[in-house]
């Protein structure tokens, strides 16, 4: 097992990318990963609020499993608790009117990721039924902004995006149906993408564009461009540099295809 310094900087150097590269050479092992994982969460965690639901042992005793093939297999991944139906887990969005919901059955997404070999470990926080753009669900309470706890991750994908910008894990889920993965995205100072709706498949849920979190900006081309049995997917992660110019954000529309804010 990795000391917490040892564990810290294996997270804090290296993004998805290079993580399940590390395994593959067999110089690190999947349980190791998930281990460090597991010890950053319990230390730094209790601050930021960001992981709302922990199957640490299930993901310990996945990573112990002979390795899937996949551009990120063995790596850890946290999903959002909303769209992400997975048999047998609770899945509340963050609404006491879901408190006791559990999923009878696998959304595609999740088949998928585990297809691809990532090791789902838990839930982070999202906004109450994903609808608004501040991570603060009555059920689970607010989601801090890691680097400065008095200010908000923003919504509704805060939970991951604060996981990812505190170097929990490379990788985490996300959503966005109008901002949910952006939004978070900018406000911890992270990498996110949003997906045209339709590049992945979205039953059973028919809500959100499915989506998820990773650092640095280098995994996102590797996590959208999955084998189509694989996982391609919207993600958040740390900008690697300061960049060298401004980026634009521009919307689109069948009828006007010019307007950029």
């Amino acid at each position: 097992m990795l000391k917490n310094a040892e564990a810290d900087e294996l997270l804090n150097s290296n993004d998805g990318i290079a993580l399940a590269a590390l395994i593959k050479k067999g110089e690190l092992t999947s349980s190791e990963l998930v281990e460090a994982m597991v010890g950053r969460v319990e230390r730094i965690d209790g601050s930021t609020n960001a992981v709302i639901m922990r199957f640490f042992e299930d993901a310990l005793a996945q990573s112990k499993q002979p390795p899937r093939e996949g551009p990120l297999a063995g790596v850890p991944i946290l999903v959002k608790d909303a769209q992400t139906a997975w048999a047998g887990r609770p899945m509340t969005q963050g609404s006491y009117v879901l408190e006791d919901n559990v999923a009878k059955a696998d959304s595609e997404l999740v088949l998928r990721m585990i297809d691809a070999g990532l090791i789902i470990a838990g839930r982070t926080n999202s906004a109450e039924l994903g609808s608004m753009f501040e991570t603060a669900p009555p059920l689970y309470g607010a989601t801090r902004n890691p680097w400065n706890l008095d200010h908000s991750s923003g919504g509704s994908s805060g939970g991951a995006a604060a996981a990812v910008a505190a170097r929990m894990l490379p990788i985490a889920h996300a959503g966005d149906g109008a901002g949910s993965i952006r939004v978070p995205a900018a406000f911890c100072g992270v990498f996110g993408l949003k997906p045209t709706r339709g590049r992945i498949p979205m039953g059973p849920d028919v809500l959100e564009s499915p989506g998820g979190i990773t650092r640095p900006a280098s995994s996102l081309s590797r996590y959208v461009t999955m084998r189509p049995r694989w996982m391609p997917c919207p993600v958040i992660g740390l900008a690697p540099r300061r960049l060298s110019r401004n980026l634009k954000a521009r919307f689109f529309n069948r009828s006007n295809s010019h307007h950029s804010g």
